[in-house]
């Protein structure tokens, strides 16, 4: 994550893309994120898709 008060300057694109070629140079090809839905769009510039899934918490949060 960025700190909103540096959101905007170009610095989580470039986390992502050197963390996205590191990856590729290892030799990981299937990359997965948990993300806040109003930032479907940033992911999307990646190629990342949405896939169909569900969470459910089975506790009390104290």
């Amino acid at each position: 994550m960025v700190h909103p008060d540096y959101q905007g300057r170009g610095i989580g694109t470039e986390l992502m893309n050197r963390m996205i070629a590191l990856l590729k140079d290892k030799r990981i090809f299937m990359i997965s994120v948990i993300y806040e839905e109003h930032l479907k769009p940033f992911y999307n510039r990646f190629g990342f898709s949405s896939l169909l899934s569900g969470q459910m918490q089975t506790f009390e949060s104290e």
